[in-house]
């Protein structure tokens, strides 16, 4: 055999060693992976200890996780962030739910509420947030007294789904329009046929004509005058304001 020959095969032999101990690394990679994998999986450390709940301010975390499949036995590895949020939202006072992890053994929900603006008097007594969405009832508490919204023949849309009432959008409008401190006087939004919108004081028997349309510029005037009439010591022995006509309120 020739010098050439032997070079030859030396390399050949030197090359299937490289490959063999290229391989059996590979392998040995493989399994450390495969029995770190392991053990994360099945190591305690990991299962969820601490639920972080952000941007309630109504509902309880037994409500916003009542939906949930969350429990201090699962392990956060396995949790389906998408899923948790749908599952979240499937409560109709939740607008939006961001889940995270934080390792080793906490969950992070930042939610966004629907508050309810109104009770809405229908075939049943509901409650409706400032973009028309309907909403069961608010559990007793949770929110401050809420006026009444009535005379709506059709409540269509069920809880969580926005309404296409739009007798009720005009009502959910005036409300969100009144300014802060006219808000908390008002019990009831009734609307009528003939008259259109009418409003109803907390501490006055007398009806407020508004009608329909122009909400923002009646609202601001009725605030400047029922302060005005108030002053007067008139608000007790009103029978009527009328704000239906244009640049003009009737009071009597």
């Amino acid at each position: 055999m020739g010098e050439p020959y032997k070079r030859k095969i030396s390399c050949l032999v030197s090359d299937f060693f490289r490959v063999v101990i290229a391989c059996m690394t590979i392998m040995a990679v493989m399994f450390f992976l495969r029995g770190l994998q392991e053990w994360l999986l099945n190591s305690k450390n990991y299962q969820l200890r601490k639920v972080v709940i952000k941007g309630s301010r109504f509902l309880s975390a037994k409500e916003i996780l009542s939906n949930t499949d969350l429990c201090s036995q699962i392990d956060i590895l396995h949790v389906n962030l998408t899923e948790v949020e749908r599952q979240i939202r499937r409560n109709p006072f939740i607008a939006s739910a961001y889940v995270t992890k934080r390792f080793p053994a906490a969950i992070e929900i930042e939610i966004r509420e629907r508050l309810p603006v109104a009770y809405v008097n229908g075939p049943e007594l509901m409650s409706v947030d400032s973009k028309g969405v309907i909403l069961p009832l608010p559990k007793s508490g949770s929110v401050s007294d809420l006026p009444v919204i009535t005379g709506i023949k059709k409540l269509t849309g069920k809880p969580g789904q926005q309404t296409v009432n739009d007798t009720l959008l005009q009502a959910v409008e005036i409300l969100t329009k009144c300014p802060k401190s006219l808000y908390p006087q008002i019990s009831e939004v009734h609307f009528d046929q003939r008259y259109g919108f009418l409003l109803y004081l907390t501490d006055y028997y007398f009806p407020i004509y508004l009608g329909q349309g122009a909400y923002s510029r009646k609202l601001q005037y009725l605030q400047v005058l029922l302060l005005r009439l108030w002053k007067e010591k008139r608000l007790a022995s009103l029978y009527y304001v009328d704000l239906r006509f244009e640049n003009q309120a009737v009071v009597r």
